[in-house]
Protein backbone atom coordinates (compact mmCIF):
# COMPACT_ATOMS: atom_id res chain seq x y z
CA UNK A 1 0.00 0.00 0.00
CA UNK A 2 1.32 3.43 -0.87
CA UNK A 3 2.41 5.56 2.13
CA UNK A 4 0.14 8.43 1.10
CA UNK A 5 -2.86 6.11 0.91
CA UNK A 6 -2.07 4.72 4.38
CA UNK A 7 -1.96 8.22 5.82
CA UNK A 8 -5.24 9.12 4.11
CA UNK A 9 -7.01 6.01 5.46
CA UNK A 10 -5.67 6.68 8.96
CA UNK A 11 -6.85 10.30 8.79
CA UNK A 12 -10.37 9.18 7.78
CA UNK A 13 -10.41 6.62 10.61
CA UNK A 14 -9.32 9.22 13.17
CA UNK A 15 -11.97 11.71 12.01
CA UNK A 16 -14.62 8.95 12.07
CA UNK A 17 -13.54 8.05 15.62
CA UNK A 18 -13.83 11.69 16.72
CA UNK A 19 -17.28 12.04 15.14
CA UNK A 20 -18.55 8.77 16.63
CA UNK A 21 -17.17 9.73 20.04
CA UNK A 22 -19.31 12.88 19.90
CA UNK A 23 -22.44 11.40 18.29
CA UNK A 24 -22.53 7.81 19.54
CA UNK A 25 -24.18 5.70 16.82
CA UNK A 26 -24.29 6.68 13.16
CA UNK A 27 -25.29 4.88 9.99
CA UNK A 28 -22.69 4.45 7.27
CA UNK A 29 -24.54 6.85 4.98
CA UNK A 30 -24.76 9.55 7.65
CA UNK A 31 -21.13 9.12 8.62
CA UNK A 32 -19.92 9.24 5.01
CA UNK A 33 -22.00 12.39 4.43
CA UNK A 34 -20.48 14.08 7.49
CA UNK A 35 -16.96 13.04 6.45
CA UNK A 36 -17.46 14.16 2.86
CA UNK A 37 -18.28 17.66 4.13
CA UNK A 38 -15.58 17.68 6.82
CA UNK A 39 -13.26 20.69 6.43
CA UNK A 40 -10.35 18.76 8.02
CA UNK A 41 -10.45 16.28 5.12
CA UNK A 42 -10.60 19.02 2.51
CA UNK A 43 -11.58 18.32 -1.09
CA UNK A 44 -10.61 14.65 -0.82
CA UNK A 45 -13.47 14.12 1.62
CA UNK A 46 -16.06 14.29 -1.13
CA UNK A 47 -14.74 11.02 -2.58
CA UNK A 48 -15.70 9.02 0.52
CA UNK A 49 -18.38 6.49 -0.37
CA UNK A 50 -20.38 4.38 2.07
CA UNK A 51 -18.89 1.16 0.67
CA UNK A 52 -15.31 2.41 1.02
CA UNK A 53 -16.02 3.71 4.53
CA UNK A 54 -17.47 0.32 5.53
CA UNK A 55 -14.30 -1.36 4.30
CA UNK A 56 -11.81 0.82 6.14
CA UNK A 57 -13.82 0.87 9.39
CA UNK A 58 -14.35 -2.90 9.31
CA UNK A 59 -10.57 -3.38 9.22
CA UNK A 60 -10.07 -1.33 12.41
CA UNK A 61 -10.99 -3.05 15.68
CA UNK A 62 -11.94 0.27 17.32
CA UNK A 63 -15.15 0.37 15.28
CA UNK A 64 -18.13 -1.90 15.87
CA UNK A 65 -20.95 -2.35 13.36
CA UNK A 66 -24.28 -3.09 15.00
CA UNK A 67 -27.14 -5.13 13.54
CA UNK A 68 -29.01 -2.01 12.50
CA UNK A 69 -26.04 -1.16 10.27
CA UNK A 70 -24.99 1.67 12.55
CA UNK A 71 -21.35 2.19 13.47
CA UNK A 72 -20.25 2.64 17.06
CA UNK A 73 -16.86 3.36 18.58
CA UNK A 74 -15.49 0.71 20.95
CA UNK A 75 -14.30 3.14 23.63
CA UNK A 76 -12.03 0.66 25.44
CA UNK A 77 -10.06 -0.11 22.29
CA UNK A 78 -10.08 3.54 21.28
CA UNK A 79 -8.56 4.58 24.63
CA UNK A 80 -5.98 1.81 24.40
CA UNK A 81 -5.04 2.98 20.90
CA UNK A 82 -4.55 6.55 22.07
CA UNK A 83 -2.42 5.31 24.99
CA UNK A 84 -0.01 3.69 22.53
CA UNK A 85 0.46 6.90 20.54
CA UNK A 86 3.85 7.53 22.20
CA UNK A 87 5.29 4.19 21.12
CA UNK A 88 7.42 3.87 18.05
CA UNK A 89 5.73 2.45 14.93
CA UNK A 90 6.96 -1.15 15.33
CA UNK A 91 5.52 -1.60 18.83
CA UNK A 92 2.27 0.11 17.94
CA UNK A 93 1.65 -2.10 14.92
CA UNK A 94 2.25 -5.21 17.05
CA UNK A 95 -0.40 -4.18 19.57
CA UNK A 96 -2.95 -3.48 16.83
CA UNK A 97 -2.16 -6.78 15.09
CA UNK A 98 -2.84 -8.60 18.34
CA UNK A 99 -6.25 -6.91 18.66
CA UNK A 100 -7.13 -7.69 15.05
CA UNK A 101 -5.97 -11.28 15.50
CA UNK A 102 -8.08 -11.62 18.66
CA UNK A 103 -11.16 -10.43 16.79
CA UNK A 104 -10.47 -12.91 13.99
CA UNK A 105 -10.25 -15.77 16.49
CA UNK A 106 -13.47 -14.64 18.14
CA UNK A 107 -15.18 -14.49 14.74
CA UNK A 108 -13.97 -18.00 13.82
CA UNK A 109 -15.18 -19.41 17.14
CA UNK A 110 -18.59 -17.77 16.76
CA UNK A 111 -18.91 -19.09 13.19
CA UNK A 112 -18.11 -22.60 14.44
CA UNK A 113 -20.70 -22.24 17.23
CA UNK A 114 -23.32 -21.09 14.70
CA UNK A 115 -22.43 -23.95 12.34
CA UNK A 116 -22.69 -26.54 15.14
CA UNK A 117 -25.97 -25.06 16.35
CA UNK A 118 -27.35 -25.18 12.80
CA UNK A 119 -26.35 -28.84 12.45
CA UNK A 120 -28.05 -29.72 15.75
CA UNK A 121 -31.25 -27.95 14.70
CA UNK A 122 -31.24 -29.75 11.33
CA UNK A 123 -30.73 -33.10 13.07
CA UNK A 124 -33.61 -32.41 15.49
CA UNK A 125 -35.88 -31.41 12.59
CA UNK A 126 -34.98 -34.60 10.70
CA UNK A 127 -35.71 -36.73 13.79
CA UNK A 128 -39.04 -34.96 14.29
CA UNK A 129 -40.01 -35.58 10.66
CA UNK A 130 -39.10 -39.26 10.97
CA UNK A 131 -41.19 -39.48 14.14
CA UNK A 132 -44.18 -38.08 12.24
CA UNK A 133 -44.33 -34.58 13.67
CA UNK A 134 -45.49 -31.90 11.29
CA UNK A 135 -44.65 -28.26 11.60
CA UNK A 136 -47.68 -26.00 11.96
CA UNK A 137 -48.21 -23.66 9.04
CA UNK A 138 -45.95 -25.63 6.69
CA UNK A 139 -47.58 -27.93 4.14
Amino acid sequence: MFPRRKVWIQLVRERAAEILKLNGLMSTDALSTVLSNDPKLGTFGRFISSAWLNTILRNDSRFVKLEGKAWMLNLKLSERASDTSGLFEGERSLSFDFNDYGWKIYGCVMMKVAETFGQVVERLCDEARRAGYKSEGVK
